[in-house]
């Protein structure tokens, strides 16, 4: 979903565009364009080298995430068949939680169920749990990505610093537009998916 924000705040429109844009993954099976250990962000190699152990408490904060996302979608869906991957959504918000603060953060926390942990322990955790899902099986090729499209001016740069290292956030300007969020997703999802954002 994508929002419109009627806010003066210069962050909110990073947040109504990332929130969609990060989550975006493909899995596809065979293939040869898995990703590599030098691919990674910096802190999920780092994860998988001293093999971290995704920690419990975020495996349950995803899970009530995922049920209670799927709670809600069945309320206004429930003829549809719906696809939607809880852990691209969590990740995505919780990607944005490193840039909230006050009554958002409170809510995102609320809505995310993480139970007042704080960020640097959240960013920690997500990347044991990215680590974990890297695999060298032939027959299987995962792909997260994630971008953030933000005015360069309106952001902070330790925000872009933290979800370069533990997300591995591709970065543009929201000047490109729909046209550049549209050709990044279709390129990671190798065409999959061709368009987010409406022209």
């Amino acid at each position: 979903m994508i929002r419109k924000h009627t806010s003066t705040s210069p962050l909110l429109p990073l947040l109504g565009v990332g929130a969609v844009l990060m989550g975006t993954g493909a899995c596809s099976s065979g293939g040869s364009d898995a990703p590599t250990r030098a691919d990674l962000p910096h802190a999920v190699a780092d994860a998988l080298d001293r093999k971290t152990p995704v920690d419990t408490k975020s495996i349950s904060a995803n899970t009530a995430f995922g049920f209670n996302l799927f709670q809600e979608l069945q309320k206004s869906d429930r003829t549809k068949n719906v696809f939607i991957s809880p852990t691209s959504l969590s990740l995505a918000l919780q990607i944005v939680f490193n840039g909230a603060g006050g009554d958002t953060k409170t809510a995102m926390d609320k809505a995310l169920s993480l139970g007042g942990a704080s960020a640097s322990d959240i960013n920690t955790s997500n990347a044991a749990l990215q680590a974990s899902l890297v695999t060298d099986s032939p027959d299987i090729n995962l792909t997260i990505a994630n971008g953030l499209w933000f005015k360069p001016s309106a952001v902070k740069s330790e925000f872009v610093k933290t979800n370069t290292d533990f997300y591995g956030s591709e970065l543009g300007d929201v000047t490109g537009l729909p046209k550049s969020a549209n050709d990044w997703v279709s390129k990671k999802t190798n065409a999959k998916i061709l368009t987010i954002l409406p022209d």
